[in-house]
């Protein structure tokens, strides 16, 4: 179904690092309202108390730490609360101590956690992310009729499949590929606006390249999910018809 791809993508990711790379989409921690990151370092602290079995705190001491825990939040502006969870369970799991064997925490501990998960954990997966795109040499490139009725082909096929198959998942790389080929010979248009939405709901991909790749594959999807609400096909001149 796919043209062929200069890029293969290795998926020899752990189930540990697989969900390090699932924890990573969303919402970003700097697009949270201060209502949003307070409830976050409330569900933080109440963790925190179980798992060490603290007592309970007057309401003055309670308020305190769940303050100086939403302040901490504001120098990991680039991870999710989900990524903020996972770091916080590690940290109380005795991950993050080194040679320490006892877990405590105070506020320098809690930065430390979040700085270990960010600039260890997810960044070793999201290398291994980038290293899976393993370059091979390039096939001789179609003529551009060839191409253009290749393209055409993919995009019906896969209109198809989702028609008979609404559950379908796309797992394959190479969409930003045929993005920029459905773009050259204008079988799909997306607007600006569109366009914008993407990047914007990839904020939490830090790298530019692998963002600007996820926001062509997710804009090429949109392109097939529009034929297939829509009920619309491509003819062979890559006109739209109405099925």
């Amino acid at each position: 179904m796919e043209l062929t791809t200069t890029h293969s993508i290795s998926s020899n990711l752990s189930p540990t690092e697989a969900k390090i790379i699932e924890l990573s989409k969303g919402q970003v921690l700097k697009t949270l309202t201060k209502k949003e990151k307070s409830e976050l370092a409330f569900r933080i602290w109440t963790r925190i108390k179980i798992k060490l079995g603290l007592r309970n705190e007057n309401v003055a001491e309670e308020q305190a730490q769940i303050f100086s825990i939403s302040d901490d939040l504001e120098s990991f502006g680039t991870l999710t609360p989900e990524e903020v969870i996972e770091a916080v369970k590690r940290g109380l799991q005795g991950e993050y101590q080194g040679d320490d064997k006892q877990v405590f925490f105070n506020s320098p501990n809690f930065c430390q956690w979040l700085k270990k998960y960010r600039d260890k954990d997810k960044r070793e997966v999201i290398g291994k992310v980038h290293n899976s795109y393993v370059e091979t040499p390039p096939l001789p490139v179609p003529e551009d009729n060839v191409l253009k009725k290749q393209a055409i082909d993919i995009l019906n096929d896969y209109a198809d499949l989702i028609s008979k198959n609404p559950q379908y998942k796309f797992t394959q790389g190479g969409l930003d590929h045929l993005y920029d080929i459905a773009q050259k010979f204008n079988l799909i248009t997306t607007s600006v606006e569109a366009k914008k939405e993407v990047w914007d709901s990839l904020a939490n991909i830090e790298n530019r390249e692998l963002r600007i790749v996820k926001s062509k594959s997710e804009c090429y999807k949109r392109a097939i999910y529009d034929m297939v609400n829509f009920e619309t096909r491509l003819d062979k001149e890559g006109k739209i018809n109405q099925m």
